[in-house]
């Protein structure tokens, strides 16, 4: 078989279809297998997270995700949702050879996504905290959101040329997200660098600054820490970086290797026209661990964001709340519709008993 003839689907052929970002399915894949109930496990609990976090957002019953950080989130955990659904179908469609060649693009174009919006949330860190007075100015939200769409337009422009160029694109694409990876974990120890010695920063102004008598009927409430608005943003922006932290630590460990497989395959298919059979196997097994990452995001969210778990509980009791009105709702009715029923039947046993006596 032509090696190009691996990565089309024809009319002629349906059984040739390629595993999400790279790996070629081969007669001996078609077959339910470990890999695919893994896949297929992962996907659904991330298709449930991710479509949760959305709609917790949305609902947004604080008021709080109106931010340049939260539409970033929003459209990582949209990518992470269409991801988790490609995947799902991956597992199901795949073993039946019925995998279509446009959920491969649609997953190459939601992956770099991903990786594009946790780059955007590097840079915004990074000017929060390098130049934390020019950073609203520099990226407002409205840049924020047309940084967003752009991403999705170029990405999904970019994974349509792959079925022009089934064998360069991959190559290239692959060779770009490795560059990109490589930037997000500079970037990252830049930030880190900046934000430590910003704290000592801190912390050697408040040593410096003395602190007014206390009185000895106020001690309770003196000794407790004052939050102010400069402590306040601190804090904000100390949960912020962690998340991020989180985030970007979570796409290098399962995002890099699989990349550099994807890389060395495409690489044996340009200049030797063939695959590796070692690397093939590598990505096989090594493509639920890179797919845990799309199901993690949502659950580290959960973990360090304290608005996001508020805003999670509002959610939940407002659904509680919404059932037993609804339950109530319904007693009340059949507890009147029994009663009406039964006021009718004595007032048609009382006429049968006037006509009998009559």
């Amino acid at each position: 078989m032509d090696s190009t003839n691996m990565y089309v689907r024809t009319s002629r052929n349906l059984s040739t279809t390629p595993i999400t970002n790279g790996a070629v399915v081969y007669d001996h894949d078609s077959y339910v297998n470990a890999e695919n109930v893994i896949v297929i496990i992962i996907g659904i609990i991330s298709v449930l997270a991710n479509a949760f976090l959305l709609y917790v957002m949305y609902k947004d019953p604080l008021k709080t995700f109106r931010t340049k950080i939260s539409y970033l989130v929003v459209c990582l955990g949209t990518a992470d949702l269409l991801t988790s659904c490609n995947g799902v179908l991956y597992g199901f469609l795949n073993p039946m050879k019925m995998y279509h060649i446009a959920l491969w693009y649609t997953f190459w174009a939601t992956v770099m996504v991903s990786v594009l919006t946790v780059f955007g949330m590097c840079v915004e860190r990074w000017l929060a905290i390098v130049y934390p007075f020019k950073s609203g100015s520099i990226i407002t939200k409205q840049i924020t959101l047309y940084f967003c769409i752009g991403v999705w337009v170029i990405c999904a422009g970019v994974a349509t040329s792959i079925h022009f160029l089934p064998k360069i694109m991959p190559f290239v694409l692959s060779c770009l997200m490795e560059v990109l990876l490589i930037i997000i974990a500079i970037l990252y120890l830049v930030i880190l660098r900046y934000f430590r010695r910003a704290q000592q920063q801190t912390s050697a102004v408040e040593k410096v600054t003395p602190t007014p008598p206390r009185r000895a009927e106020n001690d309770e409430e003196s000794a407790k820490p004052k939050r102010t608005k400069f402590t306040k943003r601190t804090a904000i922006e100390t949960q912020l970086l962690m998340v991020v932290s989180i985030l970007v630590l979570i796409l290098l460990v399962t995002f890099i290797p699989y990349n550099l497989g994807t890389q060395i395959h495409y690489g044996y298919l340009l200049f030797s026209n063939r695959p590796h059979p070692e690397v093939q196997v590598f990505m096989r097994y090594f493509f639920p661990i890179k797919f845990l990452n799309f199901l993690i995001n949502p659950f580290v969210y959960a973990w360090r964001l304290d608005q996001y778990r508020k805003s999670f509980a509002l959610v939940v009791c407002n659904w509680n709340m919404n059932r037993m009105r609804m339950h109530n709702i319904s007693s009340t009715k059949t507890s009147k519709q029994t009663v009406d029923s039964e006021h009718k039947s004595f007032t048609v046993r009382e006429m049968h008993v006037r006509i009998n006596t009559n």
